[in-house]
């Protein structure tokens, strides 16, 4: 077993990862600006039970203090295009 940080962990896209990344028996930790459990428990119920999470933001670098200990990180963490058109530099 594997020890995972997913940036963006509750996103569209990281939800799906999790998911699969603890159907494969891996421990994952996800790190999102502002994490939904509820995104998870919407694939299966429960889902979110087998995560930690950690909210914080990409762009202060804190992730490297979450990252230790984890054997991979996927990083899907990003700033969504409405936010992005607000703040360009940020984006």
């Amino acid at each position: 077993m594997s020890r995972f940080l997913v940036t963006g962990g509750t996103g569209f896209v990281g939800r799906w990862v999790v998911h699969g990344l603890l159907e494969q028996g891996h421990e994952v930790r996800v790190f999102d600006a502002a994490p939904n459990p509820d995104a998870l428990d919407d694939i299966a119920p429960g889902l979110s039970s087998c995560v930690t999470f950690v909210r914080g933001d990409i762009a202060d670098g804190s992730v490297r203090d979450v990252a230790r200990g984890c054997d991979g990180i996927i990083h899907l963490a990003g700033v969504l295009t409405v936010a992005a058109a607000q703040d360009a530099v940020r984006a």
